[in-house]
């Protein structure tokens, strides 16, 4: 009963961070792009995958265009 509960807890715990989605990095200044919170200065909506955003859409802090992101190594 107990290592059941456990594992409960622990898929609970554990699932949200795989369903963030995966996370991307400016290569410049270190800006982190998380899907789940989105950027909404920007008018992007959380849960916008980093391939959704607009081709016009740079990074909020140094300016740097999409292809100047790598994904975040802790994904």
């Amino acid at each position: 009963m107990i290592i059941l509960i456990v594992a409960i807890g622990l898929r609970n715990f554990i699932k949200p961070s795989r369903e963030q989605g995966t996370r991307y990095e400016c290569i410049n200044c270190k800006y982190i792009y998380n899907p789940k919170v989105g950027n909404e200065v920007a008018g992007i909506k959380p849960h916008t995958e980093f391939e959704d955003l607009p081709e016009e859409w740079t990074c909020p802090v140094c300016g740097k265009n999409k292809e100047d992101f790598r994904p975040h190594k802790d994904n």
